[in-house]
């Protein structure tokens, strides 16, 4: 069977990619976390910025998939949305 995704929803798709991304962001912090600790001097103050990745990043993610959701569900109504094929299984 094919199914067409026509359009996607502004806020549960914001809010998933909102908690994706500041996850995703987890990975900077012991990067600064090392470099405040264990890098030279001048660097410390830089290491800051690995620390607010999860923020920063969250931040990125609220602002631009909303404008992609928008974009995408602008020119699925023109050209059809994302097609996919599902099958059905019996259980066992």
């Amino acid at each position: 069977m094919r199914t067409q995704i026509v359009r996607f929803s502004y806020l549960q798709n914001t809010k998933l990619a909102v908690i994706f991304y500041a996850l995703l962001g987890l990975i900077y912090v012991p990067i600064g976390l090392a470099l405040m600790l264990f890098g030279p001097e001048n660097q410390r103050v830089g290491a800051v910025v690995f620390l607010f990745m999860p923020a920063v990043l969250a931040i990125f993610g609220g602002i631009f998939v909303p404008i992609t959701i928008a974009v995408y569900n602008i020119i699925a109504k023109f050209a059809g949305g994302i097609e996919y094929t599902t099958t059905e299984e019996r259980d066992a």
